[in-house]
Formats: structure tokens, C-alpha cells, sequence
């Protein structure tokens, strides 16, 4: 069982998602090979909380990890902690600060290894902020599952595996060597800087189209370096014998803003150019070339595993399995499953005690996005009280009609408001229940960050900036 993360991937940039552009020629074929889920949204628009979900079968309310100084409560179970208690051998390897095992992700794992380059700490604080970002990690966590895979194939008595691959280089800056950024840039056109991604104040809505266009290019050329990576690491389980009876899962935690909605980047708000992401999967039993358009979430990720590998489902998991959709069955069940998530968005480097939490809920075609301030309460995460006062409605979405989410429909289509109104109702009530069968239901009360952590984020941007 390989998992593969890719951060910051918009599916509407991929070869078999429609794009035109040749970013994912690897990827592509894993598709034609395996099922696409053409409908699927992650838990929030950041890293950290996203990746939670996807390894605990969990929205965000439920894990917990919705900002960066609350880790894990130790009594939720990931993913890689099931697969290791079935006999697995499990490692993962990563490149973002974000995945640190001080957060609890190592949990699980017989080895778990940042591939990341960290500059030197005697850099200047304003010159590590400008660097981190050039850093590239696709191939140092490609030749780290290589030798993986290599070591479990030489063993006499092999044993399944578990190999969770988080790639990095997708997130800005976007960095590409050269001649990937050549594939999709040409001789003509803009060539703004892509340094300090979200402060550059060359990056803005009105920029030239020439440059606008070369941004595009630069991510693209990003999207094509990890897929060439991720091609290497195919035909490595092909040379090894192992191709026909892994399962390898792709995915992403979130996507990326390019002024849809008038801003870059991500951690914003909850817009589908972030919130959505790509699934596939191949391996045996799963039919190739299908494409689900049925609805799925990134907390669907874990439980589907286990299914797939034949291990018992985890009781405390939020998510379901979408094992029937992948043997090409649909069930009206999961036809309707909603779309839930959410964002906090923190003051400052200083966090709570107030913070303002977004949430997106939905059914397919149609979602609705609110935002409120609320006090932070750690033991209460699915009771927002004041609800009753009227949040503030960001808006309703066709998204059949408009994709793009322009078009807020909350005043011309109140019986639409009000069953998405009632779906949200419906929602926080489940996560209570939920919240309250949950073993040790409470988390870890805050805390400082881990200092490498700390050093990395700052590094990247994340902090004091």
C-alpha cells in the first residue's frame, strides 16, 4: 500500500482532470489504470489539519489539530498505527514542516523521515524566509521509498507494507529546475519572480497577463517535476515485481488561489480552487479507467485503506469506506455524502483565545460557505455557541451552473439556503455525537512548537511574517 500525498495540487492542473497543459503524464496513466473520483474535497485548505484528516478518518472538529500550537491527542488513531498492529512494515517520508512528527504524524510508523533540506541556522532570519522555499524534495523522498521498496523486496519472508509519501515541491515558491519550467513557459511572455511567493508584491491581481501566465507556468512546471518523480517510483515497483499487488493512492491536502477570488496562496477561506482535491487509486480489485462522480472527502481516505487491505474499520473513524464505488458499485448512501469542512483562522503568531472558523457543507453540485467569530473551547469543538444569533452567510453555490463560485445565490434561492442550512444543522449535530463516543474525548491543551518546527515555519514563511 503506498499513499502519496502532493501539497498544494489542484486537480483542474492534472492531464486526467481535463487540464490541456502536460503537467501529469505519470499520474494520468495511474488513472487510465485505476478509478478517478472527479468529486472529492478535503477538510479545510491548509496543511496541517488536512493531513490530520486524511490519516485519522476525521474532519477537523474531531481530530482537533486546527492550528499549529495543538498536536494530536494521543488517544486518536492513525492510519499507520492499524496497518502496524496488522503485521505491516510502515514508513513515511516527507518534505513540509508541517508533517513533523512533533505533531504526532510519527505515530505508527517504523521509520518516519523529513527529506526536507534545512538551510543553515547562522543565516539571517529575512534570508532564510527567501530560501526555504527554492528547496527541492520530490527526489530525495523518491530515492527514500526506493530504498524502502528495495528492502522489502530482498526480504525472505516479505510482509505487506504501509509507505505514506508526502511531496512538498508543488508549494510555493515554485521552483522547478529549469527545463520543467521550459516545458510550459516558452521563449515569449513574463518572467516575474517567483521568490517569496506571498509577499512579492509583483504577484497581484492586476498583473500583466504575460506574467500571470508564467506564474501558471512555474506551478505547472512543479506539478510535472513530481510526476516525473512519481513515474521513477512506478517503474521501481515494476523492476521489483511489486507492481500488480500494491494498491498506490494519490491525493493532495489542498489546492492553491491564483486570484479567483481576489487573493493567492491558501489558509484564506474555502473556495474550491483550495478546497478541492484529487483522488485516485489503483490496485488490485479496483476497475481501471472508471470515474466516480459521486461525492468523497479526504477523511474517506483511511477507512477506504483499511477496507482495501482487509483490515477491521476503526470504530472512532468520521469518514466511510469507498470500496463499493471503486468495485463499481454506487450506493445511494454514498451518493449523498456532504461536503464538510472547515477553517480557523488565527490572529497573529498568538492564537486564541478568538478566532474566526469557517465552514463549507454541501451535497453535490450545490455548497454553502459561512464564516464567524467564536472562543476557543477545546473540549466543546462541534457546539459553536451563538449560532442561533445568524452567522454570516459567504455564500450559495451552484456549482453545476458556476464552478468558479462567483454567483452567491443566498438571497435569490432561500428554499436552497435553507436545506443547506438545515444540512449544517444536521452535520454539527452528528460531530457532537460523534465528539462524545470519541475514547478520552478532550485535547492536548496548547503548547509551544516543537523549536525545529518552530525554525522550519519561520523559515517557510509561517510565522513572523
Amino acid at each position: 500500500m503506498i499513499l502519496i500525498s502532493i501539497d498544494t495540487l489542484r486537480p483542474d492542473h492534472l492531464g486526467c482532470y481535463g487540464y490541456d497543459a502536460p503537467t501529469s503524464p505519470n499520474i494520468d496513466a495511474l488513472a487510465r489504470e485505476g478509478t478517478r473520483f472527479e468529486q472529492v474535497h478535503s477538510s479545510t485548505t491548509w496543511t496541517l489539519p488536512a493531513h490530520m484528516s486524511l490519516l485519522t478518518g476525521l474532519p477537523d472538529s474531531l481530530h482537533g489539530v486546527v492550528w499549529d500550537r495543538v498536536p494530536l491527542d494521543p488517544h486518536r488513531r492513525l492510519l499507520a498505527e492499524s496497518f502496524r498492529a496488522a503485521g505491516y512494515a510502515t514508513a513515511g517520508f516527507y518534505g513540509g514542516p508541517y508533517l513533523h512528527e512533533s505533531f504526532g504524524f510519527g505515530r505508527g510508523f517504523d521509520r518516519y523521515e523529513n527529506c526536507g533540506v534545512p538551510y543553515p541556522a547562522e543565516l539571517l532570519p529575512e534570508r532564510l524566509e527567501q530560501e526555504s522555499h527554492r528547496v527541492r524534495t520530490a527526489r530525495r523522498i523518491e530515492q527514500a521509498a526506493e530504498r524502502f521498496l528495495e528492502e522489502q523486496a530482498g526480504r525472505q519472508a516479505r510482509r505487506p507494507f504501509f509507505l505514506f509519501l508526502h511531496h512538498w515541491d508543488v508549494h510555493y515558491d515554485f521552483n522547478a529546475p529549469e527545463e520543467f519550467v521550459e516545458l510550459f513557459a516558452g521563449e515569449d511572455g513574463g518572467r516575474v519572480s517567483m521568490r517569496d511567493f506571498i509577499r512579492n508584491p509583483e504577484i497581484h491581481p492586476e498583473m500583466a497577463p504575460a506574467d500571470r501566465a508564467y506564474l501558471l507556468a512555474c506551478y505547472d512546471a512543479e506539478i510535472r517535476w513530481v510526476d516525473h518523480q512519481i513515474g521513477r517510483l512506478m517503474l521501481k515497483l515494476s523492476e521489483l515485481g511489486m507492481a500488480q499487488q500494491t494498491y498506490v493512492v494519490i491525493t493532495a491536502d489542498h489546492g492553491e488561489q491564483f486570484f479567483e477570488h481576489g487573493r493567492k496562496g491558501h489558509r484564506l477561506d474555502l473556495y474550491d480552487e483550495t478546497l478541492r482535491i484529487p483522488l485516485i487509486l489503483k490496485g488490485p480489485g479496483i476497475r481501471p479507467g472508471q470515474v466516480v462522480r459521486s461525492q468523497a472527502r479526504i477523511f474517506d481516505v483511511m477507512p477506504t485503506l483499511l477496507d482495501l487491505a482487509g483490515l477491521p474499520e476503526e470504530p472512532e473513524v468520521y469518514g466511510v469506506s469507498l470500496r463499493p464505488q471503486l468495485e463499481g458499485k454506487d450506493p445511494p448512501g454514498l451518493r449523498r455524502l456532504p461536503i464538510v469542512a472547515e477553517l480557523t483562522t488565527v490572529p497573529g503568531d498568538g492564537g486564541p483565545p478568538e478566532f474566526v472558523r469557517h465552514r463549507a457543507v454541501g451535497r453535490l453540485g450545490k455548497k454553502l460557505i459561512q464564516a464567524r467569530p467564536r472562543a476557543y473551547d477545546r473540549d466543546r469543538p462541534a457546539d459553536f455557541s451563538g449560532a442561533a444569533l445568524g452567522p454570516p452567510i459567504l455564500g450559495v453555490f451552484d456549482l453545476d451552473l458556476d464552478p468558479g463560485e462567483q454567483q452567491d445565490l443566498s438571497r435569490h434561492t432561500p428554499a436552497l439556503l435553507e436545506e443547506l442550512l438545515g444540512l449544517l444543522a444536521k452535520i454539527d449535530e452528528g460531530l457532537e455525537l460523534k465528539w462524545r463516543s470519541l475514547p478520552n474525548a478532550g485535547r492536548p491543551a496548547a503548547s509551544p512548537l516543537d523549536p525545529d518546527v518552530h525554525r522550519m515555519l519561520r523559515e517557510n514563511g509561517y510565522i513572523g511574517r
